[in-house]
């Protein structure tokens, strides 16, 4: 690698500026990191990662502004919520949660909502797998998903199911979804 072109930085990292981009490597001349500042991006060479400060990832964010609620004049009350992480890396939100114990109630309908953090809006559909309890039973055939310029996400029990009046809730999923 010709030094004159690629300046040597901290610890044998090497970058070179090409107009408004930045491009990071490492001593082998391998890219690990571009720059680039007209459109604001970070690319990452896929097989790398991402490590925050303190070593433990991207940093995590607790939504405890989050609302739930039912479609219709369902209602969805007492959530004790045990986990509500997220992670917003560019578009794409990853988002964690547990939640449980509820209770479900009003005139039974279709879905359950729960706002997407960050007061945040869907930019595109996706469904995601969902594990949950109605009174402590496993509700087999959940379904989760977003749906494009929605502010929250929705539980379903199946096709033209209904989610009853019930106690003792619970559920929990890993969703990814890209956001506004």
């Amino acid at each position: 690698m010709d030094s004159r072109m690629y300046p040597q930085g901290l610890g044998g990292i090497k970058s070179k500026e090409i107009g408004n981009t930045w491009v990071l490597y490492d001593k082998k001349g391998n890219v690990i990191a571009t720059f680039d500042g007209d459109n604001r991006t970070i690319v990452i060479p896929s097989g790398s990662s991402i490590t925050g400060a303190g070593g433990d990832g991207a940093a995590w964010a607790t939504d405890s502004a989050v609302v739930f609620s039912g479609s219709g004049s369902m209602t969805w009350t007492g959530v004790t919520v045990t986990q509500n992480r997220y992670v917003q890396i560019g578009k794409t939100m990853f988002h964690a949660f547990k939640l449980g114990p509820y209770t479900v109630g009003g005139t039974p309908a279709i879905d359950l909502r729960m706002t997407i953090p960050n007061s945040k809006v869907a930019n595109g559909n996706c469904d995601f797998v969902l594990n949950a309890l109605e009174n402590s039973v496993f509700i087999p055939a959940i379904q989760g998903f977003v749906q494009s310029g929605q502010n929250f996400l929705s539980f379903r029990k199946g096709p033209g199911t209904t989610w009853g009046n019930f106690s003792n809730g619970f559920m929990s999923a890993t969703a990814v979804y890209e956001v506004q």
